[in-house]
């Protein structure tokens, strides 16, 4: 009847992981037939929860973190949204991209499949959002690992993306966030 006491942390770490990674695999398999104005969409709706609530997380991230000012911040999260928005306006990252009929040739854009990120504890939310956009962007899954000293704004800023990008009917499992850091 001896309750365990002692939690390896690393353990449970590497089994979340494993986890999340084979969600993000089995997601990635519905997500190689998405066409790219559907992925579009759903980086619409991510941009737009992120542009809402950028402040919340940027004052989180730098009482969590201790670096960084709060509005410098928020400028750098709001320029980051704004330019991925001008760039990636028409821009076709899966499907024909390019054809070439005089020679045959047709440039197609296919999803690596799984993205791993390991967000760091400088800037975690323009982190996670450049990497999660473009991540979407390109038809791919995403797995996000916080650093010890942002767990908390990190898997805040996935919980925004996924809840916008699952309201627009993007695979479960897709973008997600480990719980468990390896202290």
């Amino acid at each position: 009847d001896r309750k365990m006491k002692f939690v390896d942390r690393d353990l449970m770490a590497v089994q979340e992981a494993r986890v999340l990674m084979e969600e993000a695999g089995e997601a990635r398999i519905a997500l190689g037939t998405w066409k790219q104005e559907k992925l579009d969409r759903v980086v619409r709706a991510m941009m737009q929860a992120c542009s809402e609530r950028v402040e919340m997380l940027v004052q989180m991230a730098v009482g969590e973190t201790g670096y960084g000012d709060v509005s410098d911040q928020v400028k750098i999260c709001r320029f980051l949204i704004s330019s991925l928005e001008k760039a990636y306006d028409g821009m076709q990252c899966v499907g024909i991209l390019e054809s070439c009929e005089s020679v045959g040739v047709l440039e197609i854009g296919v999803p690596l499949g799984v993205i791993a990120v390991a967000v760091p504890a400088l800037s975690p939310v323009s982190a996670v959002i450049f990497t999660a956009l473009t991540a979407v962007k390109s038809g791919n899954a995403v797995v996000f690992a916080p650093h010890p000293r942002a767990v908390e704004t990190t898997k805040k800023t996935v919980q925004i993306l996924r809840e916008s990008a699952l309201a627009e009917g993007f695979p479960d499992g897709a973008i997600s966030c480990m719980e468990t850091s390896a202290k």
